[in-house]
């Protein structure tokens, strides 16, 4: 099915986030994951963000997008979704 060229470069307004350590702890705990380097604010080097956590950073864009897209989609059939590619980084 081609893309409707209208829906290229459609946007939304900037989303600020204030990211902390207890966002970043209940994201990974929500996710099952035990390790260390997600949930204990002691480790000198502090925490880290699970891999996946941009999608909460994403999020409120693509729901600000949402009905934008999902007027095109009724009247296309199709159904928005949305990619985030993870890279390892090579040792």
């Amino acid at each position: 099915m081609p893309l409707n060229a209208a829906i290229v470069g459609v946007s939304t307004a900037p989303v600020v986030h204030t990211i902390d350590a207890r966002w970043l702890m209940a994201y990974a705990a929500g996710l099952g994951e035990m390790l260390p380097c997600y949930l204990d604010t002691r480790r000198p080097e502090g925490i880290q963000a699970h891999p996946l956590f941009p999608v909460c950073v994403e999020w409120p864009a693509v729901l600000a997008l949402r009905e934008r897209a999902y007027v095109w989609s009724r009247s296309t059939g199709a159904r928005p979704r949305q990619s985030t590619p993870i890279y390892s980084p090579k040792s």
